[in-house]
């Protein structure tokens, strides 16, 4: 048995244990099939290689032979995904007033919805390699020229639909524009404005803090850098129809602008709910005395055994948050913390020598700049203007620093990961699925990123 790297998020014990639950229990519901061997670790996310495979074959069968079920699991997602919104907006109980056996109810319904949202999330990551393989052979088929054929493949491997998330960059790019006027005032009330009206920003997994004024004035200054994004000259649409694709070929770009569109809508919908689950989160912490920050280190069963015990292992929370890891095998979860998690930790096989890595090519462009491997929130201080951000894969966690870099590299992910979305808002060159190019290069190398290939060169070691 091997493992297979399918995330690169980090986040606190609350959100780990509840996410491996998702993709162990609640998919088996939604998707026809759920992993029995996951583990979830500070360097990374894994599924079972053979598991992961075995889904993958299972929902490429679906799609090829009967489309219609993965738009109807796409449909049920979106509902899903709102259901967790209606869930946390409807939290209006004074709950200082409330008994404990009402907040702990509140939290159990919140984490069911959480749950069952987050368990579409392998839905795209599975399907990626066949829709890439599939749109760029539709292309070549009816387009010889190449690059009008990537401009056409860059077009369709985008969503048209708009997120809120979409919305705060263009919201930040109009701030910017007024602050070039030197409209000052203005803009001062409108950093005002947006931080209110963006504070979920701060938030992934329904764990965070609110947006800051601080927060957005950094954000502004980098997008005051930033190049404008590439934009063609003709639409989605208009690709569609010089394409001549038929029916079928159009009901499948239909279903990959959803794919798109849904992993992105799930990561604003669990940013959003974080924000208004924020106030029970820390009436629970008040209840039993400890800070929110350490509460989001213990699972939902041990904040309610603490609940009537009213002791908490602060040995445990402190190992947790220096280095943790949790191994799920048949149902049963074992967490492992500090020196505990070289247990479960394992060496990964590399290519040595490497001058030249391939990966997909996502947002078209080239650059040269010095590289900066960023493994976790603790390296985002490394990034400098223009340098070429190398992650195993990006979250919203990540947008402070994609504003600043001059271009993407990862390890994982294709035409429908959270690198592919965001390098086309921000018009950043990106190419991802290089499978191992955070083992390969190091901090300070030269490298020149040609996203309309899908190369980096090592041009200085």
């Amino acid at each position: 048995m091997g493992w297979k790297l399918v995330a690169s998020k980090q986040f606190p014990m609350f959100s780990r244990l509840w996410t491996a639950q998702a993709f162990t229990e609640d998919m088996q519901d939604t998707l026809g099939m759920a992993f029995t061997k996951y583990k979830s670790m500070c360097s990374g996310v894994y599924a079972d290689e053979d598991e992961f495979e075995k889904l993958s074959i299972y929902l490429t069968s679906e799609l090829k032979n009967n489309p219609e079920s993965i738009i109807d699991r796409c449909k049920n997602w979106r509902l899903d995904c709102q259901e967790l919104l209606d869930y946390a907006n409807a939290i209006k109980l004074e709950l200082s007033k409330s008994e404990n056996g009402t907040l702990l109810d509140l939290m159990e319904g919140a984490i069911k919805r959480l749950r069952k949202s987050r368990s579409y999330l392998q839905m795209p990551a599975v399907l990626e390699n066949h829709v890439q393989d599939w749109l760029r052979k539709i292309v070549a088929k009816n387009e010889a020229d190449e690059s009008k054929a990537s401009v056409y493949f860059h077009l369709l491997s985008s969503s048209t639909k708009s997120t809120r998330l979409a919305d705060s960059q263009t919201d930040l790019e109009r701030i910017v524009s007024i602050m070039q006027h030197q409209d000052n005032e203005k803009a001062e009330d409108l950093i005002r404005e947006y931080t209110a009206n963006y504070r979920w920003l701060g938030y992934e997994t329904a764990i965070g803090e609110d947006l800051t004024e601080e927060d957005t004035k950094e954000r502004l200054i980098r997008i005051a850098r930033q190049k404008i994004p590439v934009s063609y000259a003709i639409t989605k649409n208009d690709a569609i129809n010089e394409l001549n694709l038929n029916k079928e070929e159009i009901q499948m770009i239909t279903i990959i602008d959803e794919l798109i569109y849904l992993r992105s809508y799930l990561a604003e919908c669990h940013m959003v709910a974080g924000s208004l689950l924020r106030p029970l989160f820390e009436e629970i912490s008040r209840r039993i005395n400890i800070s929110y920050q350490d509460l989001v280190q213990l699972t939902f069963d041990e904040i309610k055994l603490v609940f009537n015990t009213q002791e908490v292992d602060f040995n445990e929370i402190v190992r947790r948050k220096h280095n943790f890891g949790l191994l799920t095998d048949k149902g049963k979860h074992t967490i492992f913390s500090g020196d505990q998690v070289e247990k479960i930790e394992e060496a990964e096989k590399i290519q040595i020598g490497v001058s030249e890595i391939k990966g997909q090519a996502v947002n078209p462009g080239i650059v040269s700049g010095t590289v900066k491997i960023i493994l976790n929130k603790n390296d985002f201080a490394k990034i400098e203007p223009g340098d070429i951000l190398v992650a195993k894969m990006t979250n919203p966690d990540f947008v402070m620093v994609l504003e600043k870099c001059g271009g993407i590299i990862t390890d994982i992910g294709g035409i429908t990961s959270h690198a592919a979305t965001i390098s086309r808002e921000l018009g950043k060159p990106c190419i991802t699925g290089t499978a191992y190019a955070t083992k390969v290069l190091h901090d300070g190398q030269q490298v020149l990123l040609d996203a309309n290939a899908g190369i980096i060169k090592i041009i200085k070691d």
